[in-house]
């Protein structure tokens, strides 16, 4: 089970508006799908941490199991791992940042060529 928060803010108006939904297992993929199938393509980013989160995980681009509790399921079905939720600014922040450097120094590096 999730919970998952949406703002929805539209522009010009200066209003937004908070939704939360309670979601089971089985969904949480077909969530991530329609994501995936929007407008734009997004790259999506799965957390979890139990075994109902595992089809969420493999669903995204990228997948974060943290080692919980429940298991080991979601750990094993990951792109990342993460010993406790702490963790995850750190991951986001030092991983996107070598990102981003990599990919502007190969943009340098077409421009060279």
């Amino acid at each position: 089970m999730a919970v998952m928060c949406l703002r929805d803010e539209r522009k010009g108006t200066g209003w937004s508006k908070d939704y939360g939904f309670i979601i089971d297992g089985a969904s949480l993929s077909m969530i991530v799908k329609m994501v995936k199938s929007s407008k734009g393509s997004p790259i999506t980013l799965s957390i979890g941490d139990g075994a109902n989160d595992v089809s969420m995980i493999l669903e995204a681009h990228v997948g974060i199991g943290i080692k919980g509790k429940e298991g080991r399921q979601a750990v094993r079905n990951s792109d990342y791992a993460i010993p406790k939720l702490k963790h995850l600014k750190k991951l986001i922040l030092a991983h996107g940042h070598l990102y981003y450097v990599r990919i502007a120094h190969l943009v340098q590096y077409f421009f060279y060529k």
